[in-house]
């Protein structure tokens, strides 16, 4: 990415591309999601769900905010990700009888939350839950 020289201090948002003054932007002008849940539907399979404090009492999406839902474990060893536009998100293609971590922030043109808090969850085995 070629950057331009100008009178005002620029800065790049997370390599989009897109440049804003210092003093103009806060990239992390949302509120993080709350209340995420991770619920082990299956081997392989966990549901993250979560709560938006910026959306009303219906909790419904009518702009064109999304959500990128992040998850670890220490046995992978990698973070992967997966964009909702809804408040919930399925996770496939996991580990059996693996822990993981699932974090949530939202996001919205330029602006995005911090990351919520961490929650666990472990895959069952075998097609048991747990």
């Amino acid at each position: 990415m070629e950057h331009v020289v100008c009178q005002a201090q620029m800065r790049t948002v997370y390599n989009s591309g897109l440049f804003f003054p210092f003093s103009d932007v806060e990239p992390y002008s949302m509120q993080s999601p709350l209340r995420v849940r991770a619920q082990v539907v299956g081997p392989s399979t966990v549901d993250v769900t979560w709560y938006d404090p910026e959306l009303h009492a219906d909790q419904r999406v009518t702009d064109a905010r999304y959500y990128t839902v992040r998850y670890y474990s220490f046995s992978v060893g990698q973070y992967n990700y997966i964009n909702s536009t809804s408040l919930t998100a399925r996770m496939t293609g996991l580990r059996p009888d693996t822990e993981y971590q699932f974090s949530v922030r939202s996001n919205n043109g330029p602006f995005l939350s911090r990351w919520s808090d961490d929650v666990t969850a472990t895959t069952s085995t075998n097609g048991r839950i747990t």
